[in-house]
């Protein structure tokens, strides 16, 4: 009940003095607004836990949540930019992972899906430490390919998740069917065309065949 949560969160609010409770409170309340379904709130939320000069890591958590939800409203260009900038800075190299997914948010809003599936892909390569992060990123890039019907990369990301999440991850029942369904199709698939393979082989001239096989044996070689 989220909106009724939210009531009692600006009550908390009033009646807080303390700098750092405060802070805190303001980033629920923002991240209870984008529950609630309501990004560009949520985004004024978060931009209101910056005014409090919270310390670093929520206030760059906060400014990558209200980047991560944009809606196609406001400045996109503008929050590509800085978040451009906050990937250069030292200080953010361990953070990489969510840099990447918001930009991947922005561009999937604006409907630039080879931006999409680029930055969402870095952020799987960079996630390391933050392995919440690494299993969100690999299973929005999954889904994407999923839908492009490129079900081999899909597998590989779904793969990448469940190495990594358990029961307790949102929806895991679903997801894990979904995910067992994809490999026995890829399985399948990767049979079909390996005997469609074998079968263009077998019908070749002997001459074509025998310069195919020395073909690969180099390849393989080399």
């Amino acid at each position: 009940e989220y909106t009724e949560a939210i009531k009692f969160i600006d009550i908390a609010l009033q009646k807080s003095t303390w700098k750092k409770q405060k802070a805190r409170l303001q980033y629920i309340k923002a991240q209870l607004y984008e529950k609630a379904g309501n990004p560009d709130q949520a985004a004024r939320e978060y931009a209101a836990v910056l005014k409090l000069n919270p310390e670093y890591k929520m206030a760059f958590n906060a400014r990558i949540n209200a980047f991560g939800i944009f809606s196609g409203t406001g400045d996109g260009e503008k929050m590509k930019k800085e978040l451009q900038k906050m990937l250069k800075d030292k200080k953010n190299q361990e953070f990489r992972d969510q840099i990447h997914y918001a930009l991947g948010n922005i561009y999937i809003a604006e409907g630039n899906r080879d931006q999409v599936i680029d930055n969402y892909r870095q952020s799987v390569a960079y996630s390391v430490s933050n392995q919440f992060q690494r299993a969100l990123s690999a299973i929005t890039l999954a889904d994407l390919y999923f839908e492009d019907f490129n079900y081999r990369q899909a597998r590989a990301y779904y793969d990448s998740a469940m190495i990594i999440i358990d029961e307790s991850y949102p929806d895991y029942t679903n997801l894990h069917e979904k995910y067992q369904s994809l490999a026995n199709l890829v399985d399948n698939l990767v049979t079909v065309e390996r005997e469609d393979s074998l079968q263009k082989i077998a019908k070749m001239p002997e001459i074509e065949r025998e310069a195919l096989i020395a073909n690969l044996m180099k390849e393989e070689q080399e």
